[in-house]
């Protein structure tokens, strides 16, 4: 058995699964559940948010035997000057949304500690942005369904790295404006980065919830088929 989020997964186990259910990603309920409450503590004034992927310092580099795709001076450094760029070309204050994994982790604090870092929001930072930042993050999945601007940011060390290869795919699919920290002098004009939305819509089609799906809460589909098997 399979359990699937959207149009492509689906696909992928057509032909490996005996059964495929077909669900909706969490992303996708816990963006549904914040657009049903009234009250969102954001901060009050306009900004950009950049959804962090710890890309220098996450664990998960260890576990899977690979070195990070980006050197820790040379990336914090073109970051922090990408983030100049932002609040003064844009006016906007620059927030980043956190990875948790950087949770008990003093080192980004130590390299973008001038900026507020805020762990535990991240659908909530999306949701009141005037634009998101990213590389690859699934979380961009929040700004696709919130109908934000999002520009992709890469460098040349990540353009050489596997991980490039899934910040080009994912500015591709949304049609996103992708700029190189490394050999940026200016930024594009805020009111000139458009949203493509057939490009949104085909994407959460494609990875958070597929036409054929019918449940109305997470993980409906499974528990209603271990349900049905219990006795089985």
């Amino acid at each position: 058995m399979a359990i699937t989020y959207g149009k492509k997964a689906a696909t992928w186990a057509k032909f490996r699964a005996k059964l495929t259910l077909s669900c909706r990603a969490q992303d996708y309920y816990t963006f549904q559940q914040l657009e049903e409450e009234s009250a969102c503590v954001t901060p009050q004034v306009d900004y950009a948010v950049f959804i962090d992927d710890n890309l220098a310092y996450a664990h998960d580099w260890n576990l899977l035997g690979l070195n990070p795709p980006v050197t820790p001076e040379k990336y914090f450094k073109k970051m922090r000057h990408i983030f100049s760029k932002i609040e003064s070309e844009w006016g906007l204050k620059l927030l980043i949304a956190a990875h948790p994994s950087s949770y008990s982790d003093k080192k980004l604090r130590s390299q973008l500690g001038t900026y507020s870092i805020i762990y535990d929001t991240t659908a909530e930072l999306v949701k009141n942005a005037q634009i998101v930042v990213a590389h690859a993050s699934s979380s961009i999945s929040f700004a696709v369904l919130a109908r934000k601007k999002i520009i992709c940011l890469t460098s040349d060390e990540l353009d050489s790295s596997r991980y490039g290869y899934f910040i080009r795919q994912q500015a591709d699919e949304l049609d996103l404006f992708c700029t190189n920290i490394d050999s940026c002098e200016r930024l594009p004009e805020l009111l000139d980065i458009d949203i493509n939305i057939r490009a949104y819509k085909k994407y959460i089609c494609n990875y958070l919830s597929s036409d054929d799906c019918t449940e109305k809460y997470y993980f409906e589909q499974f528990l209603q088929y271990a349900d049905l098997n219990r006795s089985r």
